[in-house]
């Protein structure tokens, strides 16, 4: 019997709870849409928080590849 090797990519990805990250993201992205519509300079600031908002979609890429588009984004519109 031959055992198949789980990488740590997989594991790590099968151990996010998708419904929270998702949360997580919408906030990050209401701060820095809090922080332009209040007119504060986020040039270096929100080039560091885009760059997190940036990580975070090419990880649910790569696990809706993975596991599929609704367990990563939730349900789909179809709209």
């Amino acid at each position: 019997m031959s055992k198949q090797k789980v990488s740590s990519v997989e594991l790590a990805i099968g151990a996010i709870d998708w419904e929270q990250l998702r949360r997580q993201k919408l906030a990050l992205l209401e701060v820095i849409n809090d922080l332009n519509e209040n007119g504060v300079d986020t040039t270096e600031e929100g080039n560091e928080l885009d760059g997190l908002v940036h990580l975070i979609d090419a990880i649910q890429d790569k696990a809706a590849e993975e596991i599929g588009k609704e367990e990563v984004f939730g349900v789909l519109s179809a709209d």
